[in-house]
């Protein structure tokens, strides 16, 4: 009954989005490969420096006739960052795990019979996780507040066996923000920061 009621699911939203020359529905993964943070804080004696940056995301996108597509998107991402400047009593080293998710619109160009390429808006929502301390005698931050941002998304897929599909995708996001940072040991203090997230992407996945 299960499978009967998901197949009728599908036919359902492939009857009311879908064409007879086009993907419906698509289910991709992205690897973050490449990050680069340029982030501006409203002190100018700290210092936050992003060392390594890993996000792994799945994604759903629901197609209609004109080739637009609504996009919905969820994963993690996990980086390590060091605290310093001359605000900071002693300089730290930390590590973070945040749960992200977006909501986007997309419009695809199809070139060829393989080639995709698609141009997007993005709003990336993220519940930031606590901030564990790697180096230093100080204690973790709890954190587990939401946030969200606007960014743009440029995109190719090759179709492989007419449902497989690989590519690249590139995000380019504004944040604004107030994250906490150890003073001293027994301090802690608002920082605001804004500034724009750039990465790459591998994606893979299948579609309908």
């Amino acid at each position: 009954m299960r499978t009967l009621f998901t197949i009728a699911l599908f036919a359902m939203i492939g009857s009311f989005l879908g064409t007879a020359n086009a993907q419906v529905v698509s289910l991709t993964a992205n690897l973050t490969t490449v990050s680069l943070d340029n982030f501006e804080f409203d002190q100018d004696d700290l210092s936050v420096n992003f060392d390594t940056k890993s996000n792994i995301s799945g994604n759903l996108r629901l197609y209609t006739r004109k080739k637009w597509a609504l996009r919905l998107g969820g994963g993690i991402e996990q980086f390590e960052y060091t605290v310093g400047g001359s605000s900071i009593e002693q300089a730290y080293e930390a590590q973070r795990r945040d749960v992200k998710g977006l909501v986007g619109l997309e419009k695809h160009f199809q070139l060829g019979n393989s080639l995709t390429l698609y141009p997007g808006l993005l709003i990336p929502i993220t519940v930031v996780g606590d901030d564990e301390m790697i180096t230093a005698n100080l204690s973790d931050i709890e954190n587990g507040h939401t946030r969200a941002g606007l960014g743009l998304v440029l995109g190719a897929n090759y179709a492989l066996l007419n449902f497989f599909r690989v590519g690249l995708e590139i995000n380019y996001n504004y944040n604004k923000f107030t994250t906490e940072v150890w003073q001293n040991i027994n301090m802690l203090e608002d920082v605001g920061t804004e500034g724009m997230d750039f990465d790459t992407a591998l994606t893979i996945g299948v579609a309908f």
